[in-house]
């Protein structure tokens, strides 16, 4: 990485027309969804170079600090959907009321798994095991991760949804 901005201009003070001019700065998203996945891999993986500008790294913090902003998911996790979104809104997640057609940093919650699913059906009830389902955006990736809870709020399924393609990351096993 370079830098991952866009453009920047620092702030700057014009002394003969005694003007002060603000910072202005645009982050590529791009190398950003790059420089949050280069700092996961550093974490899960220890073939990890991450080679980069100050301009690029900087504001990720201490190694400790992001570990603890992050939040670790798996099947059979107790929680419920509207409390998993809200412990990824104290990460900074923005919640999406409109549409579950969401990018990174952002959340959706579905009452029904149904249409999460893509079942053309989609409406009505839930079954007896069926509770809802959390569409995320991870700032890692372009992929979406959608986790299936059950009614005693248990995560059930994990799987990642990129364009036409969906795969599951972890399923509970029956």
């Amino acid at each position: 990485f370079v830098s991952y901005y866009e453009y920047y201009r620092p702030e700057a003070y014009l002394a003969v027309s005694d003007v002060f001019v603000d910072k202005v700065s645009v982050v590529n998203d791009d190398i950003d969804r790059l420089r949050h996945s280069a700092t996961r891999s550093l974490f899960e993986r220890r073939d990890t170079v991450v080679v980069a500008s100050v301009s690029c790294i900087y504001g990720l913090g201490m190694p400790s600090e992001y570990l603890r902003n992050s939040l670790l998911l798996h099947v059979g996790a107790q929680c419920s959907p509207l409390a998993l979104a809200s412990k990824l809104r104290l990460l900074h997640y923005v919640s999406n009321e409109l549409s579950p057609a969401i990018s990174r940093g952002q959340i959706y919650v579905l009452s029904d798994g149904a249409k999460a699913r893509g079942d053309k059906e989609g409406g009505g009830a839930l079954s007896d095991e069926e509770q809802g389902c959390l569409l995320i955006g991870p700032s890692h990736t372009d992929s979406i991760l959608r986790v299936f809870f059950r009614r005693s709020a248990v995560a059930q399924n994990l799987s990642a949804a990129d364009g036409f393609y969906v795969s599951r990351i972890q399923e509970e096993e029956s």
